[in-house]
């Protein structure tokens, strides 16, 4: 007998597929809340938390946001002290912010995984649903009290939209005046949150520029500028408390400590960093799933097995990298995908500027330099899985990826976790908000929004 489901079926199966997806990353980010205490002891991510914390506690405007590490400086305006504060007020507990994170960032993996579903038709919603909401970005950094967390929030629409402003493939899903209001609300927002704002306002440039010289008469340009001009002030709102206590002086000097100006040449040898940054925040290359190589060494020692799956996986991972890398170019493969050439130079042009931006910074490029350009990334791993799916002596391949990760999730939260080592911020977290004092939270940071 045939078992057929019918359309509404199909729907109603999907529709609980995301549900048990999702609720599952509510239930991971709650364990690794609940039993490693280091996502609370991070020195990144402590001195995020705490910027809501005071909001919460002293009731003073978070003028200033995450520090500079390398330069001694903080980010203008009070977006981040917001985001985490806000939900303090509503739930008094120390995993509100993290619920408020999640709650945010559902709906935008969600509007991610619906338009590269639009994009790629022939690929299986599944497959498509389920790998970005596995991707090691959006685990190990999304489901942290983390200003990069907050990014992706704001750099999703941002990259979507420069995908249509640039015309990067043949049909449109998005509405245009919505495209330049979203690129112009995450050059304001990622103002405040990230360092990364630079890149982003010379991406914001560039298709402000493109537009000019693409469209026809100035009737089709001011809407559009219009649009974007409205974006730049609505995530501007969190910083006008700062510019008229502090003077609108602090933009320059924000522009001159973000920047970092330091001409180093040795940066260029880190090209190859962003390539492999760049598939693997997106992909399944074993020690990207954890973020942190001490949970690899941590699980090994602890299980036998443990040992043995993950030098199985990192095998497994490492040539999906290499395949992610070799396929685009091999004839056979191209012949049964649409040749999306606009998208191979984009992302070429990405990259580019991002190694010639890090030939002037003082710092070297890490994970976090590609976390504006996550939405690109998954746009690619999903190319390559509809080439794949061709192939069918590898397209098993979707299979072994996601249950590796799941396994290795599972193990992580169960098994590896309660090693890690306690520093207590839940508990101070707890006495912080119970008691209305933020000074009982500490952290290894400045101990104010800005050392100014």
């Amino acid at each position: 007998m045939n078992f057929t489901l019918t359309e509404k079926q199909k729907k109603t199966c999907f529709l609980a597929f995301v549900f048990l997806l999702y609720s599952g990353r509510l239930w991971y980010m709650y364990m690794g809340y609940l039993k490693n205490y280091a996502w609370l002891g991070n020195g990144d991510e402590s001195h995020v938390y705490i910027l809501g914390l005071r909001f919460f506690t002293d009731h003073v405007y978070p003028y200033w946001g995450p520090d500079i590490t390398y330069f001694s400086s903080s980010l203008a305006g009070g977006m981040q002290g917001l985001l985490i504060g806000l939900p303090l007020f509503v739930w008094a507990h120390p995993f509100s912010p993290y619920l408020f994170l999640f709650m945010m960032l559902c709906p935008a993996m969600i509007y991610l995984s619906w338009y590269i579903s639009k994009l790629f038709p022939d690929l299986p919603r599944w497959l498509i649903y389920g790998a970005i909401a596995l991707a090691p970005f959006t685990i190990h950094t999304g489901m942290k009290i983390l200003n990069p967390a907050y990014v992706l929030f704001f750099a999703i629409p941002f990259m979507l939209s420069l995908i249509e402003i640039f015309k990067i493939f043949p049909k449109r899903y998005i509405g245009a005046r919505w495209c330049y209001f979203w690129i112009g609300l995450g050059v304001s927002a990622v103002f405040q949150l990230h360092a990364s704002w630079a890149f982003l306002l010379i991406l914001w440039g560039s298709a402000m520029v493109y537009t000019f010289l693409k469209r026809q008469s100035f009737a089709e340009i001011i809407p559009l500028y219009l649009s974007t001009i409205l974006g730049l002030i609505v995530g501007a709102v969190s910083l006008l408390p700062t510019l008229y206590h502090y003077g609108v002086g602090v933009l320059l000097q924000e522009a001159h400590s973000s920047s970092g100006l330091s001409f180093s040449i040795r940066n260029i040898t880190d090209i190859g960093a962003l390539i492999y940054y760049f598939v693997t925040s997106c992909g399944y290359e074993m020690n990207s799933f954890s973020g942190d190589y001490r949970w690899m060494r941590l699980w090994a020692e602890s299980y036998r097995v443990g040992a043995v799956a993950y030098v199985v996986l990192q095998i497994g991972g490492i040539l999906i990298f290499v395949f992610q890398l070799v396929l685009p170019f091999w004839w056979k493969w191209r012949n049964h995908v649409i040749a999306y050439k606009r998208l191979l130079i984009l992302n070429a042009v990405i990259i580019i500027l991002l190694s010639s931006m890090y030939l002037f910074s003082t710092v070297r490029p890490g994970a976090h330099a590609i976390l504006c350009i996550f939405p690109l990334s998954a746009i690619y791993l999903c190319w390559f899985f509809q080439g794949v799916l061709f192939i069918n002596r590898i397209k098993y391949i979707c299979f072994y990826v996601f249950g590796g990760l799941l396994v290795f999730y599972y193990v992580t939260i169960v098994a590896v976790t309660d090693q890690l080592p306690d520093f207590g911020y839940r508990d101070k977290a707890f006495k912080a908000i119970e008691k209305k004092d933020a000074t009982l939270f500490e952290t290894n940071r400045y101990p104010h929004p800005s050392p100014r």
